[in-house]
This record gives C-alpha cells, sequence and structure tokens, in this order.
C-alpha cells in the first residue's frame, strides 16, 4: 500500500493538471459535495492514477474515459474508524463485497483478537490482503495483548517494544483501544505504550465505558485522542469537554447513534468533533441495512444537515488520524474516493470508485476480490 505522496506522484499529479498528460478518469457533471467549505455545486472530477488532479468546473483536461454521471452526487469515501474484523467472520477480500458497495472506503480495524492468539505474525498475515482489497485497511495497533494480563493463556505478548516496532508500518495509524484502568492504576507499559505512539504523532484510541468526572479528566490527560464507548449524551459532552473526539457507534448489540444525535440535535452541540464507526457489526446487517452509510442515512433522518453527517464520516475522520491530506475530502492531490449516489438524504452508492478505480456498481464489486 502506498499511503503517501511520492516525489514521483507529486510531479505527474502537477503534471497533468497542466495538461501535459491526460487524465484517467473524469467523472462529469457531477455535484460535488465539497466537505472543505461545506458546498454543493456542479463540477467535473479529474483523477490520474489513484489521485484526483482537478476539481475545477471550468478545466478542460483530457480524459482516457469519461464518465457522464447525470448530477449524480460525488461523496468522499466514507470512512469506518474502528472495527474488529474479527466480529464479521470473514476474511478482508470477503467482507469486501459487503461493505465496499455501500461507499466504505477505509476501514481503521483494531485486530485485538487476532493479536491475542496470533501476536505479530497474525498482524503481519492480515496485511497481506492489502494490495489486493478494493478498500483501505488501516491498523489500530492492539493495546492489549493479553487483555487480562495473568488471567488467561491467549498465546501471544505485545508489549510496549513491539507495539513501538509496529507502529512504525505505515498501515499503523494509532494506538488501539486502551481501557482506562491501564492509565489509572498508573501501569508504566501502557503508559511506555502511549508516550511512544504519541511521540509518533499518531494518536490513541480509547474504550473509557462509564467513565466521568475526575477519572476522566485524568484518563484523558494520559493522551487518549477518542472514544466509541458513549451511550448518553452527558458521556458524549463530558468527552468533548476533555478534548476527545467521539466516536458515535452504531453496530449489531451496541446501538448509540439514536440517542446520541438526538441529544446533539436538542443541545446544539457542534459536529466537527463528532465521527462515526461500527465496532462490531454482523454481516446479515450490513447487508440488510448498510454500513457507514447507515449512520450517515440515519443521522439525516433523525434531523442532522447532510453535510455535517457526511463530514462526519469522512473529513471530520481523516483529520482526527492526521490523515487528511491523503484522503477524507474530494480535493486536488488526494486519494480518489468517490462515491456516486442519486439522493443525499438516501446515501445508496451507486457507484463507489477507490483510489481512481471504480470498484464497485449497483450493489455489487465490479471484480470478485480474490484470496491471495
Amino acid at each position: 500500500m502506498q499511503l503517501f505522496k511520492t516525489f514521483e506522484v507529486i510531479k505527474e499529479t502537477v503534471e497533468t493538471g497542466l495538461g501535459m498528460y491526460p487524465c484517467d478518469l473524469k467523472l462529469a457533471n457531477v455535484m460535488l459535495v465539497n466537505v472543505f467549505s461545506g458546498e454543493i455545486y456542479r463540477s467535473n472530477i479529474y483523477i490520474k492514477n489513484d489521485r484526483i488532479v482537478s476539481i475545477d468546473p471550468d478545466a478542460e483536461l483530457q480524459a482516457h474515459r469519461v464518465l457522464d454521471c447525470n448530477g449524480q452526487y460525488a461523496i468522499p469515501g466514507f470512512i469506518d474508524t474502528h472495527m474488529h474484523f474479527e466480529t464479521t467472520m470473514l476474511s478482508p477480500e470477503a467482507l469486501a463485497s459487503v461493505v465496499v458497495p455501500h461507499g466504505s472506503t477505509t476501514l481503521c480495524a483494531d485486530l485485538m483478537e487476532i493479536a491475542n492468539v496470533a501476536g505479530r505474525p497474525g498482524l503481519e498475515e492480515m496485511l497481506k490482503s492489502i494490495d489486493r482489497l478494493p478498500y483501505r485497511m488501516l491498523v489500530e495497533v492492539s493495546s492489549r495483548v493479553p487483555t487480562a494480563p495473568g488471567l488467561e493463556t491467549t498465546g501471544a505478548i505485545l508489549d510496549a517494544e513491539a507495539v513501538a516496532e509496529i507502529m512504525t508500518w505505515e498501515e499503523s495509524i494509532s494506538l488501539g483501544e486502551l481501557d482506562p484502568s491501564k492509565i489509572l492504576f498508573v501501569m508504566d507499559e501502557y503508559l511506555h505504550k502511549i508516550a511512544d505512539t504519541v511521540a509518533k504523532r499518531k494518536i490513541v484510541n480509547g474504550h473509557a465505558i462509564g467513565r466521568l468526572g475526575q477519572e476522566l479528566n485524568v484518563y484523558a490527560s494520559a493522551g487518549v485522542s477518542d472514544d466509541h464507548e458513549c451511550v448518553t449524551i452527558e458521556e458524549l459532552l463530558a468527552r468533548l469537554r476533555v478534548g476527545m473526539r467521539v466516536l458515535v457507534r452504531e453496530g449489531s448489540t451496541e446501538r448509540n447513534l439514536d440517542a446520541l444525535i438526538k441529544g446533539v440535535l436538542e443541545l446544539k452541540i457542534d459536529c466537527e468533533n463528532l465521527l462515526f464507526c461500527t465496532d462490531d457489526k454482523h454481516v446479515n446487517e450490513i447487508q440488510e441495512e448498510g454500513h457507514i452509510n447507515y449512520n450517515v442515512n440515519r443521522a439525516i433522518e433523525l434531523g442532522m444537515e447532510p453535510m455535517q453527517a457526511i463530514r462526519a464520516a469522512t473529513i471530520n475522520a481523516a483529520r482526527h488520524f492526521r490523515l487528511d491530506d491523503e484522503f477524507g475530502s474530494i480535493t486536488p492531490g488526494r486519494k480518489a474516493d468517490v462515491l456516486l449516489a442519486k439522493d443525499i438524504r438516501d446515501i445508496q452508492p451507486t457507484t463507489v470508485i477507490f483510489e481512481g478505480k471504480v470498484v464497485a456498481e449497483n450493489g455489487n464489486l465490479t471484480e470478485e476480490c480474490m484470496l491471495g
């Protein structure tokens, strides 16, 4: 996986924008959902390789292929900010056929069960899928391996040194969910994991079930960046007040979106620091109701403005992981992750583009994602 721009990529993107080379794809006649400016306007999107070259409606660049989008909304690919592959009981390849047609192009995965059993080799085995996938798999490096030291024999250990090394991988974007006991009981090993992670300018995911007051302040002071365990609006607001972002979860057993979004709207809370995740969502429910697009659609149905809901699934998430220069918006130089939809209030993608390639149409992958 080539996540960051190289010299060659930058040069080719610039020269293509100057008309020196033809683009690979032009998405003509779209209603561009610009999550930076907050506008929706008619334009064209020019793509070279896996990057967006231009969104200028007046640009007249050449392209090998032109796709007339007939005024459909062009929306950035959706980001699931916290999930576990193990819950789906599918391989990364098999999961593609379920989530990608719903518009999810980035999955941020804490592989904690795999890590607890198979350790680093298990993580490496999962990453072998990356180059075959029609979506981006990023790793929240498991912080608790084993989860309950001394009480289990799961087979693997990721100590502070091992976590620090794995955190250097390009695919590693954060330290995975860290429960409060590791901080409130001042366990040095976990504080070392936090310190090494933030020194690399990566973030720490939280798991602060029920914590409020001074305990929450202490927890946040260690450097924890977010929490996906909010079930009440009081918990959501408490986390925002201490500088933690909230991952609004809608999974299978934990369905928190309605209560949280209703509270956000009632109290007129700013939505800039809200993101969406599934955490644990079973495949049959994804097939029936959707993936992150379900979170977006349900939030809109509850009264959230479409731009706010879309931002929670795109640019807010990318900014949180400090990757908004790479994806999360349809803007020049970013990865060309685009979904096309006819209705902005009920987003059911007709076409999904990942890194410049059409990977799903009308609810199905364009090509089967084969196992290695």
